[in-house]
């Protein structure tokens, strides 16, 4: 979507109008016939937030369609109400099939930031992906494309979407890299998407299969053996700030391409989806994108893992033993429990080779999650309170809303093995805080860390106002925010 900044509405196209509740029209709509209070009252129109209303003008006004949106009580308006207004005007605008539009803007001392959340929220909410279908329906080839948003001063309001416009990259690298088969994405093409899209000063480094195994991370290497696409781990380092020697913040994606669930195999029904296994390594990639782009004065390291977990002769099978790069003996007892095995041995590499000070790892990890939490929050376990508090603020402030599940010594009993160290599954169990409990086993004492179990936001079967029916790129924007809020 190409977005720009005018001081008045073309007279062509759709006009969107932002309207808070008990407030009046903007004087740009008094001359249009359809438009009175009256008329209002009858659709049932009350500029409630989240509210759209559709109108074609009765005459001929130089607008093909009228759009109202309600903001709601304008005191409780927030960037983030703003950004979900533009969601929903560009869903609603779908259905007429017009290419343009102007936005008017409601009454604000906050103009430039408003005009930057709403062109932010309209360019999210544009979001398709549809490389693959040789045939383009009507809706798509005229879907809007060109938004307007008219603001006094353009060149503020610019400057001030800038950024957002950056982080709205990040993100569209994620959804893309989600979205797109296992046949395409893998890990060797991966990591070469990484190298394409990697802005200036943004460091890549590639470790391979040989590199692995002579640090030692047989748990990684364990998952990736049955499968004929070598494993990859991806580090991305940004360090935008030189005064600073050390690694602020270390990030870790799960990088499962395809999960077949292994030995263990998963059901065939829905194993379609288990292509966005990888989601928690496109959200990595797109934050560092994102980062670099916007010259974030912060060092960040991403270490992401890159593997395919598939049954065949040579497959891990259930019963294994494998030593991880900690030293730790893992058994195995489900080959479908194996996006704990890559994140631990990335754990262990990136204290080892960066020392952050904080980790923060990405993964769509388990099934339970959504059975806890539904669609609505990601899974957060950690162990520093100060860090949890962090992360559900920045979540709030950022739409990608996240929920503490706890972490008691106790549930790490669940996973003592007979023969190893630690058994990657328990016997029964909380299924996402054993899971995390597994995870913690490989942290640090002095690391403060999180996990985010992303695996019931990472796609979506609805839509909601910012993100389309698909991949959603769920944790860019909340780790966006995260280092705003705390390191910027």
């Amino acid at each position: 979507m190409e977005i720009q900044f005018k001081q008045n509405p073309p007279k062509d196209g759709a006009l969107i109008a932002f309207i808070y509740a008990g407030e009046k029209l903007p004087s740009v709509l008094e001359d249009s016939a359809l438009i009175s209070e009256k008329v209002l009252k009858n659709k049932g129109f009350s500029s409630k937030r989240g509210e759209t209303l559709l109108l074609t003008p009765a005459k001929a006004d130089g607008f093909t369609t009228i759009l109202l949106a309600g903001l709601g009580d304008k005191a409780k308006v927030t960037p983030l109400v703003i950004q979900k207004a533009a969601g929903n005007a560009v869903g609603a605008l779908a259905k007429t099939l017009e290419p343009k539009a102007a936005l008017l803007l409601p009454s604000s001392d906050k103009e430039s930031e408003y005009a930057a959340n709403a062109a932010f929220g309209a360019i999210l909410a544009s979001y398709r992906f549809g490389k693959y279908q040789t045939k383009k329906s009507e809706d798509k080839e005229k879907s809007l494309t060109k938004l307007a948003i008219i603001v006094e001063n353009t060149e503020e309001a610019e400057k001030a979407f800038k950024p957002w416009d950056n982080l709205a990259k990040g993100i569209y690298t994620a959804r893309d890299l989600i979205s797109e088969p296992a046949n395409v994405v893998y890990p060797e093409t991966f990591v070469k998407k990484a190298e394409k899209i990697a802005p200036e000063g943004l460091e890549i480094t590639v470790l391979n299969k040989s590199a692995m195994a002579k640090a030692g991370m047989n748990m990684l290497l364990g998952v990736a053996q049955g499968s004929e696409k070598e494993p990859k781990l991806l580090i991305c380092k940004w360090l935008g700030n030189p005064k600073k020697k050390n690694v602020s913040l270390g990030i870790i994606g799960k990088g499962v391409c395809f999960d077949s669930g292994g030995i263990s195999l998963k059901p065939s029904q829905g194993m379609d989806k288990m292509k966005y296994d990888m989601a928690g390594a496109g959200a990595a990639l797109g934050l560092m994108q994102a980062l670099a782009l916007n010259k974030a004065k912060v060092n960040v390291v991403a270490v992401i893992p890159l593997v395919e977990n598939m049954p065949s002769g040579s497959a891990q099978r259930p019963g294994d033993v494998v030593v991880s790069m900690s030293g730790k003996t893992v058994e195995i007892l489900n080959t479908d429990a194996e996006g704990r095995l890559i994140l631990g041995d990335a754990i262990t590499y990136i204290q080892k080779e960066f020392k952050p000070e904080t980790i923060i790892d990405m993964a769509t990890l388990t099934g339970a999650i959504k059975i806890a939490l539904g669609t609505e929050y990601a899974g957060l376990f950690s162990n520093d309170e100060e860090l949890i508090q962090k992360l559900i603020k920045s979540g709030r402030k950022s739409g990608e809303k996240v929920w503490a599940l706890p972490m008691d010594t106790e549930y790490a009993e669940l996973l003592k093995s007979d023969i190893a160290d630690i058994k990657n599954i328990s016997d029964g169990g909380p299924g996402s805080i054993t899971a995390a409990k597994f995870l913690e086993a490989f942290v640090e004492e002095k690391t403060k860390w999180a996990h985010l179990d992303i695996a019931a936001m990472a796609w979506e079967d609805k839509g909601k106002p910012t993100n389309p029916k698909g991949a959603a790129g769920f944790g860019v924007k909340l780790l966006n925010q995260f280092i705003f809020d705390n390191y910027l």
